[in-house]
């Protein structure tokens, strides 16, 4: 007789695997070696030898700490004329054990599902039995389950309600592409265009999958039972791509200004970059344009992850309409490569961030103030399209004093660290809805540029070639 039960370790290994590169996804390879402490075999030792080696193969085992909970046993005969015979005991109501109550036949495999009034109880009948092969636990299974990424929940995103439709606030993302037959994004309500070198640039691909990633923080669907939950998660928000990096995560200020400028003749109110490069004057003279001519259009962008108190451009940028964002590990802490200056203004979620890459299922860990940026930009679009009526100022003014300083740091005082804390969309929208918003002093002014300053820095934040 044999009795197969679940295999319930603590997970005794855990390997991440996590490959900074630009052109592949970064996953989280989990390996799990079997810890056997606590457990025994139940069971008849009487084994052929190949029922140990299958015993032994299948390292099926029963917890002492399960031994109560599951009453319910798949009883497989030795064969069918056994089977039957079985049956007609249960019609005649002489199985001698009161308790024992037959749920569901399978005569499939010449078995059947009992229920016993305890384990202990459903061992001792099998093991009195000369007609039965074995006994198996009834054991749940359940539906694979859709993750809630740890920075979703950090900046509470679920607390406030999802988009609110027809608001009209759109999205605009500027990077490798994205991934349009994912099963996890929105396939509808989406536009784009192309300015980056390779040729075709359609923004419906991605070859990066940089850009997938960042999309799917954003707005990757909730509620569907795959992969993860964006930012925002119904599929209402109007979104627009703009791929203006290659496939090998390299672009032009000139492809950059291209797509700035096709999200603002798109109608976009939030425009996330995660992406970087030395100071350009040109693109400091288009952003000074828009903050004159356009009080509906917010830009965030990546601090960098040179790890250092360079500045790294678009995001320093000195503007009302431009954000910089730091990042922050599940424990709130600074990430190490997050850099850190005057110019970063707030922080969020960005080291080992699960998220969408590009293929119909696939999914990928990647680790950046690039992945950091887009919790800030969909936290913006979220809470915006609750107070579609404000500014852009007032969005930005609502983010950065609603933030939440990490334990250490001066609540209400900006640090270059984490500017003045980690983005958060329950009390942003508090106080888009309270009204009251005290006006800070302007930022430092952007530095001159510096000949020995980084032009190319490293990591998932993508650089831009010039």
């Amino acid at each position: 007789m044999r009795f197969f039960g679940l295999l319930t370790t603590p997970l005794a290994a855990v390997v991440v695997a996590l490959i900074f590169s630009l052109s592949t996804p970064t996953f989280a390879v989990i390996h799990e070696e079997n810890d056997h402490d606590g457990m025994r075999y139940v069971g008849s030792k009487k084994f052929t030898e190949g029922d140990k080696r299958r015993e032994e193969d299948t390292a099926q085992f029963l917890s002492d700490s399960d031994n109560d909970e599951i009453k319910e046993f798949i009883v497989k005969f030795k064969d069918k004329e056994m089977y039957k015979g079985f049956c007609d005991e249960q019609y005649s109501k002489n199985s001698g054990i009161e308790s024992m109550n037959v749920v569901q036949s399978i005569p499939l495999v010449d078995a059947e599902v009992i229920s016993f009034g305890s384990r202990s109880e459903a061992m001792t009948w099998a093991e009195s039995r000369d007609d039965v092969a074995y006994i198996e636990e009834n054991s749940k299974i359940y539906t694979t389950a859709e993750e809630i990424p740890y920075g979703i929940t950090m900046v509470e995103a679920f607390e406030i309600g999802d988009y609110v439709a027809n608001s009209g606030i759109k999205v605009c993302i500027i990077d490798t592409g994205y991934d349009l037959n994912h099963e996890d994004l929105q396939e509808s309500n989406i536009s784009g265009g192309g300015t980056c070198s390779d040729n075709p640039c359609h923004w419906y691909e991605d070859p990066g999958e940089h850009g997938t990633h960042v999309a799917g923080t954003i707005l990757a669907l909730g509620g569907n039972g795959k992969g993860v939950s964006g930012v925002v998660r119904s599929g209402a928000m109007p979104v627009h791509i703009e791929r203006a990096l290659s496939g090998s995560g390299s672009g032009t200020w000139g492809s950059v200004l291209g797509a700035v400028s096709n999200c603002n003749a798109a109608g976009a109110n939030v425009v996330n970059m995660s992406l970087g490069g030395g100071f350009s004057q040109i693109l400091q003279d288009a952003i000074t344009s828009l903050e004159n001519t356009n009080d509906r259009i917010l830009f965030v962008a990546a601090a960098g992850n040179g790890g250092d108190s360079s500045y790294l451009y678009p995001a320093s940028i000195d503007s009302p309409i431009m954000m910089s964002v730091a990042c922050v590990d599940s424990s709130k802490a600074r990430c190490s490569f997050s850099q850190y200056n005057d110019q970063v203004d707030i922080a969020a979620p960005g080291l080992y961030v699960r998220s969408t890459v590009p293929g119909y299922g696939t999914y990928g860990y990647k680790s950046g103030t690039s992945m950091s940026s887009p919790h800030v930009a969909s936290v913006a679009a979220l809470v915006w399209s609750h107070s579609p009526d404000k500014s852009a100022f007032e969005i930005r003014q609502a983010l950065e004093q609603s933030a939440i300083q990490p334990n250490g740091s001066q609540q209400g005082i900006k640090n270059d660290e984490f500017g003045w804390g980690i983005v958060n969309a329950k009390k942003a929208l508090e106080l888009l809805d309270g009204g009251t918003f005290t006006r800070r002093p302007s930022i430092s002014p952007s530095p001159t540029p510096s000949p020995t300053k980084s032009m190319q820095p490293s990591g998932p934040c993508m650089p831009i070639k010039i």
